[in-house]
């Protein structure tokens, strides 16, 4: 039957489309195991510690407790903050060996100028900071203060994003956080008359001190 309308051409033209459209074979074709990224060359820590600066963030490495109490101090002392959050008792007592001052009730996050934490990992591909809800601090002491400082390990670096998820599941097993969130570099945004501008929704300075135990 002649076709009446410009209308049944189009659809015609649609339906004649879809039926040879081959949608099996060309999802089956796509590889998502493979990386996009070339392999980590050198060192992760390393990478991490580049990829991190590149970012705005500062890398503190430290041989062992005593020198990151020292580097503690000095970050203090550099930028005369008075006003320290934490609430992980791990730190409460490096941070009184070091004798610093700090508060570890919720108001006085409030108040602080910075906030220092411990991490879940670090992810070298991009220096980024994972953290989560199962941290006692949780995600308050990246959004509040204008300064957070990270305690992390050698043991916590891993070299991809995908990675940190197992990571994550060989530490909790069932019980994964029920968020898990990635830090690159300090709080910035360009919605600001297209200016980079750093702070804004969080942080303005970001350390991490890696101690190489």
């Amino acid at each position: 039957m002649k076709e009446s309308t410009s209308k049944e051409k189009v659809l015609k033209a649609i339906r004649n489309a879809q039926a040879e459209a081959d949608y099996p074979k060309k999802t089956m074709d796509v590889d998502t195991r493979t990386s996009i990224y070339p392999p980590i060359e050198g060192s992760p820590d390393i990478y991490f510690a580049h990829r991190l600066e590149d970012n705005r963030g500062r890398f503190i490495y430290c041989e062992n407790m005593h020198e990151a109490m020292f580097n503690l101090q000095h970050i203090v002392a550099e930028n005369k903050y008075d006003a320290i959050y934490t609430n992980e008792p791990d730190i409460e007592n490096f941070l009184k060996e070091s004798s610093i001052n700090f508060v570890n009730y919720e108001q006085g996050l409030k108040k602080a100028q910075a906030a220092i934490t411990l991490c879940e990992c670090l992810v070298a591909r991009f220096g980024t900071i994972v953290m989560s809800s199962r941290q006692l601090t949780g995600r308050k002491a990246h959004t509040l203060p204008e300064a957070h400082i990270v305690i992390a390990f050698k043991g916590q670096v891993i070299s991809e994003i995908t990675s940190a998820f197992q990571f994550l599941q060989n530490k909790y097993g069932r019980s994964m956080p029920s968020m898990i969130t990635f830090i690159t570099g300090p709080s910035r945004t360009d919605a600001i008359q297209g200016e980079r501008v750093y702070g804004v929704n969080g942080a303005k300075e970001l350390y991490v001190l890696y101690i190489d135990i």
